[in-house]
């Protein structure tokens, strides 16, 4: 079985910009988009660029190789107010069968605690996720778990 790193190498390096979401500043260059991802931090020569906050992905361009940063682990692009998941295989009963909006806890992330949200449907077998709080760093492709009395994992 090829681990991760043995993978790498056998992906075409493709060159790209580091921008600043901000300012829209280049920043710095890479080999690879499949090597950043949603929320991470950046490490970037301190002769380019310095922050004491750090750099992180706030989003990948894959049509232009672009990775946009933000300064600062608690910028507000890193965290989402709403998204939208395909309808879960439910376990047991939908908790949308009586209404088309409820409660549920949401984990977007293993090692974070679920989250309180509401869950309403959309209608083209979605649903859109509304959290309590923000999400830091909700990913497309992303799987969540939804919890309330039955329990489904669907991708983000």
């Amino acid at each position: 079985m090829l681990l991760l790193n043995d993978r790498v190498k056998y992906i075409e390096p493709t060159s790209g910009l580091i921008r600043n979401v901000d300012s829209g500043v280049v920043i710095g260059e890479h080999t690879g988009i499949h090597h950043f991802t949603l929320g991470k931090r950046v490490r970037l020569p301190p002769e380019v660029i310095q922050s004491p906050l750090g750099f992180f992905v706030a989003s990948l361009d894959f049509h232009s190789q672009t990775v946009w940063v933000c300064e600062g682990s608690l910028h507000p692009v890193l965290f989402a107010t709403e998204f939208v998941i395909s309808e879960p295989e439910w376990i047991a009963d939908s908790p949308l069968k009586q209404s088309d909006s409820t409660i549920v806890d949401f984990r977007c992330q293993r090692t974070h605690s679920a989250l309180e949200c509401t869950l309403s449907r959309i209608g083209n077998g979605c649903l859109k996720v509304v959290p309590k709080n923000p999400i830091r760093a909700a990913a497309p492709g992303q799987f969540g778990h939804v919890a309330s009395e039955e329990l489904a994992d669907k991708r983000v």
